[in-house]
């Protein structure tokens, strides 16, 4: 399963992909409104970020695209990215 997330802030784009704040999660829901209106009552911070997309990834922050291919094209490198590191010479 693929998605489309759009985040607009101003971090570096290394920070943006791969730093862990805090008290942070991902929710995927067919409904984002009812999470959204859960969170607002309960006086939670949350924003509704993308949504899922078949066969594609595709993250851009103010507009600029971040990463934008096929699940396909990142398959491989991600079933044996630690295969290749170890047995290179």
């Amino acid at each position: 399963m693929g998605a489309r997330i759009e985040i607009a802030v101003g971090l570096r784009t290394e920070f943006l992909l791969f730093h862990e704040g805090p008290s942070r999660i991902l929710v995927s829901t067919s409904k984002p409104e009812n999470v959204l209106e859960i969170a607002r009552k309960k006086g939670i911070e949350a924003a509704q970020i993308g949504v899922t997309m078949k066969e594609r990834l595709q993250i851009s922050n103010r507009s600029e695209w971040l990463i934008d291919c096929s699940l396909s094209d990142l398959k491989e490198p991600w079933e044996k990215s630690l295969e290749t590191r170890l047995l290179q010479p």
